[in-house]
């Protein structure tokens, strides 16, 4: 069989986003939908140029991969490792998924290496998300000499109630908002990647985030002192993919700076978000806690939150 391998473009990024549902369909049983304009507008991937896509010689696309570029924040400490997102996906129903695989993944490291030189001198770590029902992914990954660094739970509440209100401490205020110029934009990153140092946001990549379909109902919601800095924040915005096309809450990037734990702020923000999405007819919920967060784990479970999957994240050293 005769392979091609392509860069993503306007004409293909349908053929991907079927592709894509297409897995989530079989594999997790979701009809989980990525705007189009994700893969082409999105700049960890360079606006297409990190994503990757094979062919058979009938032009199906059978499977493609994609490479997120570190965004780089100068503020950081110079011993903080930086992460290189990768994927790979497969269609479900293709029998010869080694030849595939092998591509797609050497696709991946030719493109890490070439996105290597041009970033800062960093130790760099190749990182993949893994559901336990991808399990070529997994045997692929593991293969290739990554291994398991924690797992992410995904875990969802209920939202059909309205949530109470909280007391919010004197010294704080809790403001939703989406940045109108870049010092607030600037206000918001530098709070954020001070926490998120291993994976920050750019002021570009952000407004990309805000543009994208998710953000149709979405918002900023942060906690700031009386003299207007950011102690605190959190992302909240959807996603469709739901039975019945319902979308689904995400709590996202949630954040307090140091000095501020100990105060019950996370808690107040996650039920602000809750709040948000009950205001917008949204009926469930979900966030992201990694295994490595005890106190935050018990802190969602607490807060009525169930896990209902789970996420293995493999590293390895990009050389």
């Amino acid at each position: 069989m005769n392979y091609s391998v392509e860069t993503v473009s306007p004409n293909s990024v349908k053929a991907l986003c079927a592709l894509q549902k297409e897995y989530s369909r079989e594999v997790f049983k979701q009809n989980i939908t990525v705007d189009e304009g994700f893969y082409l507008n999105f700049p960890p991937l360079e606006y297409g140029k990190n994503v990757l896509c094979v062919f058979d010689s009938d032009s199906r696309m059978l499977g493609y991969c994609m490479v997120f570029k570190p965004l780089i924040d100068n503020e950081s400490p110079d011993n903080v490792d930086y992460e290189m997102w990768c994927d790979l996906t497969i269609l479900p129903a293709y029998q010869d998924k080694q030849a595939i695989k092998n591509i797609l993944y050497e696709k991946i490291i030719d493109r890490a290496r070439e996105i290597q030189k041009e970033l800062p001198q960093r130790r760099i770590h190749l990182t993949k998300g893994i559901y336990p029902a991808e399990k070529y992914s997994i045997d692929l990954f593991k293969s290739k000499g990554l291994i398991e660094r924690e797992v992410l739970k995904t875990l969802f509440v209920d939202i059909r109630e309205r949530p109470v209100e909280m007391v919010i401490p004197k010294e704080i205020e809790i403001i939703r908002y989406i940045p109108k110029d870049i010092a607030e934009t600037m206000s918001y990153l530098r709070a954020h990647n001070q926490i998120f140092s291993e994976n920050p946001f750019d002021p570009e990549s952000l407004d990309a985030h805000f543009k994208s379909e998710g953000w149709k109902v979405g918002t900023l919601i942060c906690a700031f002192t009386r003299e207007g800095d950011i102690v605190a924040g959190i992302k909240v915005y959807t996603y469709q993919g739901g039975q019945g096309g319902e979308r689904t809450g995400i709590s996202d990037s949630i954040f307090t700076l140091p000095e501020w734990r100990g105060k019950g702020i996370a808690k107040i923000l996650i039920n602000e978000s809750l709040r948000f999405l009950f205001e917008n007819n949204i009926k469930k919920a979900c966030l992201e806690v990694s295994s490595l967060n005890e106190n935050a784990f018990k802190l969602y479970t607490l807060m009525g939150y169930n896990v209902e999957y789970e996420r293995i994240i493999m590293i390895k050293p990009l050389l």
